[in-house]
């Protein structure tokens, strides 16, 4: 593959639930800064290492230059794994850890949001209005995608709300797996802060 652009992945990692481990794919051009899913690989009731076997030969298939990685709780392991194939070689990508729950680095957006997630998830919004980011017609992700929420908390930071989690919400047996996939792949897109393009 030759995208002409730098490939990025977001990997959300399940494991033997109900929920499936979604690796999204996506160019970023360097011209123009948008951002393109080209693929969305997912797979369910799988072990870590199982599933750190089957993203090591699809970076490759896909030429991704940086995967970002959720290591929050299980997805911890799996990206422990991948860093440790990258410095082995075995693996020449970078790879980044996406920890939801953290604090975001700068003070204005500490102020703004409750977490990394918050920041990121309103980053996404934003690129998804002006035109920025465009994906595929997936069902699963724009779902997902349409039931996101925000709400402020009482210190009025601004805190994501997966769906099903506040009463008077449709009931939600699994996490938004292919939409916090997406997410994870463009955070770290720079100069790109802030609802669907489809194609």
């Amino acid at each position: 593959w030759d995208f002409g652009g730098e490939v990025i992945a977001g990997l959300d990692v399940a494991e033997m639930g109900v929920d499936f481990t979604v690796l999204t794919v996506a160019v970023k051009d360097a011209q123009t800064g948008r951002c393109r899913v080209v693929a969305i690989e997912s797979w369910g009731k799988m072990d870590l290492m199982p599933t750190v076997a089957r993203t090591v030969p699809l970076l490759a298939f896909w030429k991704v230059d940086r995967i970002s990685v959720d290591a929050t709780g299980i997805g911890s392991g799996v990206y422990s794994r991948l860093e440790e194939l990258k410095r082995e070689g075995k693996i020449s990508c970078q790879v980044l850890a996406f920890k939801g729950g953290l604090s975001p680095n700068k003070e204005i957006e500490r102020e703004r949001f409750l977490n990394l997630k918050a920041q990121s998830y309103w980053s996404l919004r934003k690129l998804f209005e002006d035109g920025k980011v465009s994906i595929p017609k997936h069902r699963d992700l724009i779902s997902q995608l349409s039931k996101m929420k925000w709400e402020l908390v009482s210190s009025q930071k601004i805190r994501i709300r997966d769906p099903g989690t506040k009463m008077c919400d449709t009931s939600e047996e699994k996490s938004p797996d292919f939409s916090d996939s997406l997410n994870i792949a463009c955070w770290s897109i720079k100069k790109l802060t802030p609802l669907f393009n489809i194609r």
